[in-house]
């Protein structure tokens, strides 16, 4: 898995690029980033299954809906 990580981190990013995430992650700053963001992507993934609950309740109402339409037509 690192060679491959290796291989597309050194396609995407120049010296000077890795060099600056380095200095980022090592900073104050960075390491709150990497200690907070599994709490914000725990809260993302609850507020998007919050959103696509209704989405996916209208999505269904809508495929009965058709189903029923088309059974109709036949």
């Amino acid at each position: 898995m690192k060679s491959m990580y290796l291989r597309i981190y050194s396609k995407s990013f120049n010296q000077e690029e890795i060099d600056g995430l380095i200095a980022f992650y090592n900073s104050p700053s960075g390491i709150a980033f990497v200690n907070k963001i599994p709490l914000i992507m725990q809260k993302s993934m609850t507020l998007t299954q919050e959103r696509m609950g209704p989405m996916i309740q209208k999505i269904e109402a809508l495929i009965k809906k058709e189903v029923v339409e088309v059974a109709a037509t036949k």
